[in-house]
């Protein structure tokens, strides 16, 4: 498969190929039918362009996203009944320092793993997520019938974000002194007698 930038690329075994310009993960090219999977899976490859990268970037509260792609493989179980997401994906986010505000530059490169099952409902949910009582492995539910693979890559993009980014050498200073010199009530009587000399 070749690779376009600033397209989507979708690939199934199936033979079908699209290419198009995107500008949202609401585009439905970016949710997978389960009936689309075949034997040897199903794959989206995605380089976002530039007014995309942008606009995730004003929605995420980001300075800029400069590069984001992702490539993701869904492939069925024992049964085409349950299917594993699996995903790789890479960022370069511009984030705001928390004290000096200057931009702070990161690269996020991760992989992660979903299992998703069609034979789930509202009975079997734990605190955890969905889950099929005869499997050890916690299984996501399907969204309209569909597997958001956009959607979910988003979320862990926001999950490995830097919470706290501060640009490289920069200290916060905290004034401990003058703090408890403030709030410390004898400091009032201190100052009284020093006005009263």
């Amino acid at each position: 498969m070749t690779k376009d930038i600033d397209n989507i690329s979708l690939v199934s075994p199936r033979g079908y190929n699209a290419r198009k310009k995107t500008r949202s993960f609401d585009d439905e090219n970016f949710k997978v039918i389960p009936d689309d999977i075949g034997q040897e899976g199903y794959r989206i490859v995605f380089e976002a362009e530039k007014d995309f990268r942008s606009s995730e970037a004003r929605r995420l509260g980001l300075l800029s996203i400069d590069f984001f792609r992702f490539d993701a493989l869904i492939l069925p179980l024992e049964t085409y009944d349950k299917f594993s997401l699996n995903v790789h994906f890479c960022a370069d986010v511009v984030q705001s320092c928390i004290i000096t505000l200057e931009p702070v530059r990161s690269r996020i490169d991760e992989t992660f793993k979903l299992c998703y099952s069609r034979l789930l409902n509202s009975k079997n949910r734990n605190e955890h997520g969905w889950f099929d009582p005869m499997e050890k492995e916690s299984f996501e539910m399907f969204k309209s019938g569909k597997i958001d693979v956009g959607d979910v890559v988003m979320e862990h993009l926001v999950l490995a974000l830097d919470p706290y980014p501060r640009k490289k050498d920069v200290e916060f200073e905290f004034n401990t002194k003058n703090r408890i010199e403030k709030n410390n009530p004898f400091s009032v009587l201190s100052d009284k007698k020093l006005n009263r000399n």
